[in-house]
């Protein structure tokens, strides 16, 4: 089960019990599998073919190793002086880093970690909502493309039973002195799953954010980059516009939870005054669970005067946030040490990658990408989930975030024994199951069959044949690439042949639970 941030001690808890310490419901391990809800363990194996950074990553040996080492430092300065201190000096180093290795000097933002990116979420509604007047409307792509716990998260309530400090809060309740926001979800493709185009999503954008102007109310309008299957919307141009338009009553939050952007892309977020949800879980691959808020300076004097809800306790702790924040006052001195463990995992992985050419990413990604899709279309049992071209972010982008990094493919049923010829989410969902396990005795290629894949989870993506279809998704990750060009001197082809080998895999399974035989 998952730990209470505030039961770490010196002398308590193995690492693997830490790494998942400080989370919520989704960190909780199955006592069967010894896998939390994605399908991760909390320790490496180098035997996995890790294609599922848009969901969730087991973590590395080299990022396991740097968090031991943080962790048995951690244990020293524990021990010998007051440990509430030592943890703001951690998290106070992580912010240096961070802003360090994203080049964020001159914008200056202020971070606050969270447990999640659907924590990041909560606090960003919880500071505009409770900052000036006005009741709040919130703006925000389909949460099928984001998160099943985001719109309950910017609707200020707790989006889950368990929070990530351990309390027990009732699902969907209001915060204390809270005032429920009201949501606004866009779609952002069509009912059979295709892609709207971004022109008609930043209409209904504006739509919104007009009416909601109009009636006295803030808006905090959410830009998705990228979203789960890899769409950037509403447009940032868009966003910038009703933002510079309506100063002082709509608020542009970017979602990039995926943080599948570059510096320069960061940069440009923040110098137009967006707050920034991100994580290191997913590109990055550091264990689910290391999730942050960038505010940018140009908020920071009017944000961090703000008083929150008392509720936020059961989510956060003083050390998370920069020091000086009203916000962080009222909050617990016990530090969730998972959480402090996660990030620097996420870290780790983030040196290795600000480390490597940017021109060689692209090649790797490009080179990727271009097999994964080909081998796609060349079956018949995936329908590859078109994606429309994305938007421009508004500044200098390297030519690798213009490469596609997540492969969303819907499944037909080889040999259907209904009319139905798509798989279902729940068929999905299972074949997403039978991926992580060693089917060497049931599938014909024994040695594809024992590969242990990870893929991103299936995300609903529209109707065929009259049920809910589930797309799973191919990744490539900041991870794959810095392994390609650091470990095997910038030739892609094993990484390429593992994916190769994985797709195979999920053809195998797809075609034998058609006929039955799994």
């Amino acid at each position: 089960m998952s730990i209470a941030a505030a039961e770490w001690g010196p002398d308590k808890h193995p690492l693997d019990a830490l790494l998942i310490s400080g989370g919520d419901h989704r960190l909780i391990l199955d006592p069967l599998t010894g896998a939390n809800p994605y399908g991760c363990r909390p320790a490496p194996n180098p035997a996995i073919a890790a294609f599922g950074s848009s969901t969730a990553s087991t973590i590395s040996g080299h990022a396991y190793q740097a968090v031991l080492r943080l962790e048995q430092q951690l244990r020293r300065d524990y021990g010998n002086a007051d440990g509430p201190r030592c943890a703001r000096e951690a998290f106070d180093r992580m912010r240096a880093e961070l802003i360090e290795l994203f080049g964020l000097e001159q914008v200056g933002p202020d971070i606050v970690f969270t447990a999640s990116g659907t924590d990041a979420h909560l606090l960003a509604a919880e500071l505009v909502g409770s900052e000036g007047t006005g009741e709040l409307t919130v703006v925000a792509p389909q949460s099928s493309e984001t998160g099943s716990g985001v719109p309950t998260a910017l609707g200020r309530r707790n989006f889950s039973a368990l929070t990530a400090r351990g309390a027990r809060v009732d699902a969907g309740a209001p915060l204390a002195g809270a005032a429920e926001a009201q949501i606004h979800s866009i779609a952002l493709r069509h009912p059979d799953g295709a892609a709207r185009p971004t022109d008609l999503i930043d209409a209904e954008a504006e739509a919104l954010v007009a009416a909601a102007a109009t009636a006295g109310r803030r808006v905090l309008l959410v830009v998705a980059d990228v979203t789960k299957t890899g769409i950037i919307a509403p447009s940032p141009a868009c966003a910038k516009r009703l933002q510079e338009s309506l100063p002082g009553q709509v608020q542009v939050l970017v979602d990039a939870c995926q943080l599948r952007l570059s510096p320069e892309s960061l940069r440009t977020y923040l110098r137009a005054g967006f707050l920034v949800a991100a994580t290191g879980s997913k590109f990055l691959t550091g264990p689910a669970f290391s999730g942050a808020l960038l505010v940018p300076k140009t908020l920071t004097q009017r944000l961090s005067r703000v008083a929150v809800s008392a509720d936020l306790a059961r989510y956060s702790g003083a050390a998370e946030w920069p020091a000086g924040w009203a916000a962080a006052s009222a909050l617990p001195q016990a530090s969730n040490v998972g959480l402090l463990l996660r990030w620097e995992a996420a870290l780790s992985e983030l040196r290795r990658f600000r480390s490597v050419a940017t021109a060689e990413v692209a090649e790797f990604f490009r080179q990727f990408a271009a097999a994964v899709q080909d081998r796609l279309a060349d079956d018949p049992v995936f329908d590859p989930l078109p994606v429309a071209a994305n938007p421009e972010r508004g500044g200098i982008e390297q030519a690798w975030e213009r490469t596609p990094t997540i492969f969303p493919l819907r499944i037909r049923h080889s040999a259907p024994r209904t009319f139905r010829a798509a798989f279902s989410m729940a068929e999905c969902a299972r074949v997403h199951a039978l991926l992580r396990q060693d089917l060497s005795r049931e599938l014909s290629n024994i040695d594809t069959g024992g590969l242990h894949v990870e893929f991103g989870q299936p995300v609903a993506c529209g109707e065929r044949d009259s049920v809910q279809t589930g797309a799973l998704r191919v990744c490539a990750s900041a991870r794959l690439a810095s392994q390609v060009i650091l470990d095997d001197g910038g030739d892609p082809g094993w990484i390429i042949a593992q994916a190769m080998r994985a797709i195979d895999k999920a053809a195998l399974i797809a075609r034998g639970l058609s006929r039955g035989d799994l």
